[in-house]
This record gives structure tokens, C-alpha cells and sequence, in this order.
């Protein structure tokens, strides 16, 4: 059927044998499965053939007019028909040998000066800033700078849109770096300062210690509690801050040259105030002295005091905690005739053995708990005990 189709076209006997052979490739890279079937364009496929013979060997004898005219197609399908065609032959061809010649041809275009120039065109249209001149360039490249300058201008002319391409993109990326300078100025942290260093509550217990803890005691007891003042500036602005659960310690001569500040006046037999004028040494307040005492709650609804804790004793019962606290803190005011100045060896063991009110009332709860279980169900000790 090739043949007769072959023999209609009246074309050599060279474009003869070499359409045939062409036909018979074209029919296994057009077969169904490899992507490149024909159809109903299989009728252009030996017209096509014998043009593309006639092709190779630099002869007229097919033309493409005569081909289409062949195949009895229209000119687009014509046209679809050799794309098809001359796609399939051409993946035939030796891939090696292709990828070798376009190595070759690339490896002539692309000289040392080329690159050097096309490297050099692609910074000067990025703006880069650091540069430097054309002559410069070239002479530390070893290339010529006549050839490089009218190529730049070349490539400048043929391809504007491709460096006003590469100059955007860069002024792009440029931007993303760098942050505004709201945002740089809302990023940096500010530094929180440092707390100053305590020492150590809790010292080795020494005789210098205990002389200075007897000596402050003492000093605290005859200095007279200070009351603060709202309206009083100078007084807060000349303070030193203090901790909400320990006031800060007066010396002994400024508290003496300052003037006493009280709720009330105070008010003292006649015999009282002349000892107090011949002798001038101050005196230990009374436990009934007209200063507010410690546990008063007019005190402390105005003075920030600490909380009164108790000492830890495991053998001892909740009710008993409770019903001692009152005892504790008359033990421990200094305005106390009670109080025991001789023996300051122990404040700091009862500093350690404190208990919080919010432990206290804890065990308030637990013990009434267990008394109101007790009461139900009975001491179940008692009946282990029995049993």
C-alpha cells in the first residue's frame, strides 16, 4: 500500500527508497500506546515521508502542496499531521550525539568574555553598591574593555524588559530585609532592672550576733512607731521602699531627732512628765501607754504590719495553736513588762518554726472536721485499741 502511494507521487528512486524507509519508522513510533497516534490523520503519513526525503536529499521532487494534495487533508490537519510525524522520527536520533553537538555549540558561545560581561550586565542593572567600575572589571578579569562596553550596550538595548525585571525583584528583596523602623523599635526589649542582692536571713548564731540582735531589740522598743502621712510629700520621696512584710529598721539618732508622730496625743500623770524632764533618759513605754499596741486594730488599719505566725510544735493539736496565739503575740511585743530581753538567742530558731495564717486555719477546719467525725462514727483509734 506504501508503494502504490509511493509510485502516485512519481518521485525518484532515491527519494523512493528513502520515503520507504522513513514510512516504516514513522509506522512504529506512531503505533497505538506511544503517545503519537495518528488516527484519522494516518492517511498524511507517506506523503509526509516522501517530503521529508525529498528534504534530506536537496531535491524538488515532492513539494508540500503536492503532499497535502496526497494525504487529502485540509492544510491544518495537514500541517497537525507533520508536527506529529517529524516529532516521532526526530526522538529516533541519537540523544548522546545531540546532547554532544549542543555542548560543543554552547561551549563556543560562551567565551570568558561573555560571561564576564553578562555577569557584569546583571549587577549594574541590580544597582549593587558595591561595584566597581567597568575598566576596573576588566582589568582585574583579563578580558578587553572595547569588546565588553558595546556588548553591555546590546544587551541594555535588546533586553530592557528583563533588567527593569531584575531591578524590581531586587528592590523587592532589598525591602523584605530590612524592617521598618516602627517595628525595629517595637522589637528591641526593654531591660527589666535587676533586683539588688539579699543576704541571708538566717545567720550561724555567734556572741557579736546575739549582742546585735539584744542591742536593736532594745533600740526598737524605745523608739516610738512612725505614722505615714498622705499629704506629706518630702516623707515619700526621701523613704527607702519597703518590703510588705517587714519594715525597714529607723537608727537610733535619727529617730531620736525626729519628731514623734502619733494618733493622739499622749496624756501622762504630772509626776511622770518631771521624772521624764530631770532625768532626759528615755523611758520603756507601759504596757497601758496611750500608744495604739501592737495587736490593736486601729493600728493596724492604718500601719502595714507583718502577719502573725506561731511556732511549729508537731506534738501540739490545732485548738491549741489557736487558743495560744494570743499569748504569742503578747510574748513577742517589746511594750510588753513581760517580755524577755535576756534570752534573744531564740528569735532566730522562731523565725524558722513559723506558721502562716492560711496553715492555721487549715488545721482550724481539719480539727473541726474530725470533731464533727468523731461525733457520727466514734474514735476509731480507740476501737483498734479495744479490739
Amino acid at each position: 500500500m506504501e508503494e502504490e502511494k509511493l509510485g502516485q507521487m512519481q518521485c525518484s528512486a532515491e527519494v523512493y527508497q528513502k520515503a520507504l524507509a522513513l514510512t516504516h519508522k514513522a509506522k512504529v513510533a506512531t503505533k497505538p500506546g506511544t503517545g503519537r497516534e495518528l488516527g484519522m490523520l494516518s492517511t498524511a503519513l507517506v506523503p509526509i515521508c516522501a517530503l521529508m526525503a525529498s528534504e534530506e536529499l536537496n531535491s524538488s521532487d515532492v513539494t508540500i502542496d503536492a503532499a497535502q494534495a496526497a494525504s487529502c487533508l485540509k492544510k491544518a490537519d495537514f500541517n497537525k499531521a507533520q508536527q506529529i510525524i517529524r516529532a516521532a522520527l526526530g526522538s529516533g536520533l541519537n540523544i548522546e550525539k545531540a546532547e554532544t553537538e549542543e555542548a560543543k555549540k554552547l561551549k563556543m558561545k560562551m567565551t570568558k568574555d561573555t560571561v564576564c560581561t553578562v555577569f557584569y550586565w546583571v549587577c549594574a542593572s541590580a544597582k549593587l553598591k558595591e561595584l566597581p567600575e567597568s575598566a576596573d572589571y576588566c582589568k582585574d578579569q583579563a578580558i578587553s574593555h572595547k569588546l565588553m562596553a558595546p556588548q553591555c550596550t546590546k544587551l541594555t538595548k535588546n533586553h530592557a524588559a528583563l533588567r527593569k525585571r531584575i531591578t524590581e525583584e531586587t528592590k523587592a528583596k532589598t525591602a523584605s530585609r530590612t524592617p521598618s523602623p516602627t517595628k525595629r523599635g517595637a522589637a528591641t526589649p526593654t531591660a527589666t532592672p535587676r533586683r539588688p542582692g539579699r543576704q541571708p536571713q538566717r545567720e550561724l548564731l555567734t556572741k557579736e550576733s546575739v549582742k546585735k540582735a539584744s542591742a536593736a531589740k532594745a533600740a526598737g522598743s524605745l523608739l516610738p512607731l512612725p505614722i505615714p502621712e498622705e499629704d506629706d510629700s518630702d516623707d515619700d520621696e526621701g523613704s527607702l521602699p519597703e518590703t510588705p512584710t517587714k519594715r525597714r529598721r529607723l537608727d537610733p539618732t535619727t529617730a531620736s531627732k525626729s519628731s514623734p508622730r502619733s494618733l493622739f496625743p499622749p496624756v501622762a500623770s504630772s509626776s511622770r512628765v518631771r521624772l521624764d524632764e530631770e532625768d532626759g533618759v528615755p523611758q520603756t513605754p507601759r504596757r497601758n501607754a496611750t500608744l495604739p499596741s501592737r495587736s490593736s486594730p486601729l493600728k493596724r488599719a492604718i500601719l502595714p504590719q507583718e502577719e502573725d505566725d506561731v511556732s511549729m510544735d508537731q506534738d501540739q493539736a490545732p485548738e491549741a495553736s489557736d487558743a495560744s496565739e494570743d499569748e504569742d503575740d503578747d510574748d513577742g511585743d517589746p511594750t510588753n513588762e513581760g517580755y524577755t530581753r535576756f534570752r534573744p538567742v531564740y528569735v532566730e530558731q522562731r523565725q524558722w518554726n513559723m506558721r502562716g495564717k492560711r496553715v492555721r486555719r487549715l488545721l482550724r477546719l481539719a480539727g473541726q472536721k474530725k470533731a464533727e467525725y468523731f461525733q457520727v462514727h466514734g474514735n476509731p483509734f480507740e476501737l483498734l485499741k479495744a479490739q
